[in-house]
């Protein structure tokens, strides 16, 4: 009769296999963590560039990664907006009605007035009318009108509400697709990699 008896073998693997769980693991966690969330941010950003209109470099520079480490309990990162950012990115995101705190929205109607990006050029004097240019309310519309040959035009329409029914920048399906395709294979290649500098 032939016996095997690996007891010895086998409490010599555990050992070491609680060993790397305790101090190669965590560390393959955190690294393939933040090699991901990087992946996320481009992701992000290019979903931005390509789903809103003209994206300045400030709306650009709101996505922040904060990078997982060893000071938590568990490895966690994430990547998020900012917060002057998220102000206006959020309706882009979810929908909703954006309410004015401060007077109402100038909503450029004439696209001649606004600048590179479709937006109303920065500055006190933007809302300031030219020559045959006057604030008014006609009928129920509100806004600065222009008066020219072939009769009035609006240019900037005022609104204390802006409705947003489309959800056009898709921040958390991007994210949350990247995450699938590229955490596991970046887990796999990192815990594979610290695993043979353990042994």
């Amino acid at each position: 009769m032939l016996k095997i008896n690996k007891r010895d073998t086998l409490k010599l693997l555990k050992k070491d296999l609680k060993r790397f769980e305790r101090k190669a693991l965590p560390n393959a966690t955190i690294e393939s963590i933040n090699q991901t969330l990087e992946v996320v941010k481009k992701g992000e950003i290019h979903e931005m560039k390509t789903k809103l209109h003209k994206p300045t470099s400030f709306t650009l520079k709101g996505l922040h990664m904060f990078a997982a480490n060893k000071k938590t309990k568990y490895p966690i990162g994430r990547v998020f907006i900012k917060t002057l950012q998220e102000k206006y990115l959020q309706y882009q995101i979810d929908g909703g009605v954006s309410v004015s705190q401060k007077g109402k929205w100038p909503i450029p109607i004439d696209k001649s007035i606004t600048n590179t990006f479709g937006n109303l050029p920065r500055g006190k004097k933007r809302l300031q009318p030219k020559k045959n240019d006057f604030f008014a309310k006609i009928g129920d519309t509100e806004g600065i009108w222009r008066r020219s040959s072939t009769g009035l035009k609006l240019l900037i329409v005022l609104k204390q509400t802006r409705q947003y029914t489309k959800k056009i920048f898709d921040f958390y399906g991007r994210g949350k697709r990247i995450i699938d395709v590229h955490f596991n294979k970046r887990m796999n290649i990192n815990a594979g990699r610290r695993q043979k500098i353990f042994k």
